[in-house]
């Protein structure tokens, strides 16, 4: 049995509910993580990053004094994106000069950036150039954490302390996408296809018109290295720290909530435990399932259903280590917008995006889905057609938004959530959204700067 007055409630077992849980256990406060099955973040959210992702992750850790007990770099390996964009081909991932030379060789609107940065894309210009990004984003990453405040992702602060090479690639890189967008070339049509499936990939938002914020960020997460994460071993490590800390830790289902002013007063839960009374609560989820709770505004959004596929043989190691990311300009405004593969040993892994309102029962869609995967495989792995001897489709925590909506900063602080109350909703108190759902979101940078805020707000504890 355990004390059911608890001073944070976190619902949802991943690596950033871990962290939070252990830093707070290390301030003495009692905290109740619940992993029940209706609150998962996808895993596309949690089993990758980018390097200022990464760096802002350690200067946090290091920063709350969890630096010694939990080394990141364990858990991560190299990870190459190749977007296929109709008959084009781009390979990220990699180290920021090898970023920028693929992007400067590949995007036929940066002929200014080849006569420019001749000598910046010249090979001996690589260590120097990896060095200079470095800096910039780990010094970005420490001023991020640092903030004693809720505060937003400002263009203006990042793109004002940046070097001045960098200043020179975002604004030539921005005017050549913009400019390429809605060209009806067959040559440029690949942009379109290009900025829809980069920031579905690294924001989970698809939406075209772009801010100045929301691009500087793209911008950074295209050139930036990716990584891997060991997800598994990396949350069997943390749980393990965290009960070591005297952290609560339960597998179970939540049957009711009880709010009192709009707070969470009680929760049943459906083992023996029965009633617990939580002083803040913190969410983490992609696909909402539990009616108890909405956020707002809500807006269009792909849900994402997962094709696992056993393979005849696992020959096919160049593939290994790396994401593959489809789109085209004939796939965009469809139902099915764009998809990604992995191979692992003998494993095919993908996943689909679709139109959230196309989603609502897997049988309607299945042989649809299952057409269009067989058509999408012949087209780009026809080596892999043959190979497939067994296949499984379900759906995923995964969501990718919509926003409609073009912004200058890019909010970082918690999404309310809000209890329906029959045709009204009312925000709630002391409880917290941290997960994908924000239409003015900056992929995973914006749920660590969500938990760095929250981390702030419950020092009133």
């Amino acid at each position: 049995m355990f004390d059911k007055n608890v001073d944070l409630l976190i619902v949802g077992k991943n690596y950033l509910s871990l962290l939070m849980g252990i830093e707070n256990v290390l301030k003495k406060r009692n905290v109740l993580l619940l992993d029940d099955d209706r609150y998962k973040l996808g895993d596309d959210y949690l089993n990758g990053i980018n390097e200022f992702e990464k760096l802002f992750l350690e200067e946090w850790i290091d920063q709350k004094g969890i630096g010694e007990l939990v080394d990141l770099s364990k858990y991560l390996k190299h990870q190459d994106n190749i977007f296929l964009l109709g008959n084009k081909r781009l390979r990220l991932g990699r180290d920021y000069w090898s970023n920028l030379y693929e992007m400067v060789r590949k995007l036929d609107f940066n002929w200014e950036l080849k006569n420019d940065l001749e000598g910046a894309l010249n090979l001996s210009f690589k260590t120097e150039f990896n060095e200079l990004m470095g800096f910039y984003l780990k010094d970005q990453a420490h001023r991020l954490v640092d903030l004693k405040i809720s505060a937003d992702f400002l263009y203006e602060q990042f793109l004002t302390t940046a070097p001045e090479i960098i200043k020179h690639l975002f604004k030539v890189t921005k005017g050549g996408l913009l400019s390429n967008l809605n060209k009806p070339t067959i040559r440029d049509q690949y942009i379109q296809a290009l900025l829809f499936a980069s920031r579905g990939f690294y924001q989970y938002d698809t939406d075209s018109n772009i801010g100045d914020a929301e691009f500087f960020h793209l911008f950074i997460s295209m050139l930036a290295p990716y990584y891997q994460i060991d997800h598994e071993k990396l949350i069997l490590d943390l749980l393990n720290l965290y009960q070591k800390q005297n952290g609560i830790f339960k597998k179970t289902s939540i049957c009711d909530w009880s709010f009192d002013k709009f707070r969470p007063w009680a929760l049943e839960l459906s083992s023996y435990e029965g009633i617990v009374h939580p002083r803040k609560t913190a969410l983490f989820f992609g696909k909402l399932n539990d009616p108890c709770f909405k956020l707002e505004p809500e807006g269009p959004l792909y849900s994402s259903i997962g094709i696992r596929c056993t393979l005849n043989n696992s020959t096919f190691e160049p593939m290994s280590n790396t994401k593959y990311i489809i789109c085209s300009d004939t796939m965009i405004g469809t139902n099915r917008p764009f998809w990604w593969l992995k191979i692992s040993d003998n494993q095919l892994l993908a996943k689909c995006f679709i139109d959230f309102q196309k989603a609502t029962k897997l049988s309607f869609i299945r042989e649809e889905l299952e057409q269009f995967f067989a058509s999408e495989i012949k087209i780009y792995f026809p080596d892999l057609a043959d190979q497939i001897i067994a296949k499984d489709i379900s759906f995923d925590h995964d969501i990718c938004m919509v926003a409609q909506t073009r912004h200058n900063e890019i909010e970082l602080r918690p999404r309310l959530v809000y209890q329906p109350k029959g045709q009204i909703t009312h925000p709630t108190r002391d409880m917290f959204y941290l997960g994908p759902y924000n239409k003015k979101a900056a992929g995973l940078i914006s749920t660590l700067m969500e938990l760095n805020h929250i981390s702030l707000d419950v020092t009133a504890l």
